[in-house]
């Protein structure tokens, strides 16, 4: 497929109710010559049933940064659909974990630690911080995680000092957290 380079009878195979056609159709056009994905192609199959399907989205959209902004729309729309299920929150927070290092994934977190939030959810944004790796902690997480300390009643306090213990702070203007 990739060497004929026809896209538009290779894209045919994103139709397929077949996740393994699918999935080889997403890598063949990836592969091709002028083969350009679109985000409304990719990103909604990170959360795809099929474990093949949402790896193969995952290692298409870790290729493409430019895939970024569509992944935290899709996020944003994930995190409102509420209840979500205990998968659902795993593979959320493993997204938002992975992506944690790109600033709109960064905002994204950072707001929804914010106190207008559901606690499940910012619980999983929590979560996504502690785990992330990322270095230094980004400014606006010091100022979502400065609110929630200001308020002693909350109950993810545990969690934002967890990640605060796991995340190195920025050198400066960090006066708040300090306290």
């Amino acid at each position: 497929l990739v060497e004929i380079a026809d896209f538009p009878a290779t894209a045919t195979g994103l139709d397929s109710s077949n996740p393994r056609v699918h999935r080889l159709t997403l890598i063949a056009l990836d592969q091709m010559p002028g083969g350009h994905l679109t985000p409304r192609q990719v990103v909604p199959l990170l959360t795809a049933q099929e474990k093949d399907l949402r790896d193969a989205a995952l290692w298409l959209v870790t290729r493409h940064p430019e895939l970024g902004d569509a992944l935290t729309e899709h996020l944003q729309l994930a995190l409102a659909r509420e209840p979500l299920s205990e998968s659902e929150q795993t593979e959320l927070t493993s997204l938002m974990t992975r992506f944690a290092a790109t600033p709109a994934i960064q905002d994204l977190l950072a707001s929804h630690v914010g106190d207008d939030k559901s606690e499940p959810v910012r619980s999983l944004a929590l979560t996504a911080m502690s785990q992330s790796g990322v270095k230094p902690m980004p400014a606006s997480w010091v100022k979502s995680l400065s609110r929630l300390a200001g308020n002693s009643q909350d109950r993810l306090l545990s969690q934002a000092v967890n990640v605060v213990r796991k995340v190195p702070l920025p050198e400066s203007g960090t006066d708040d957290l300090s306290q």
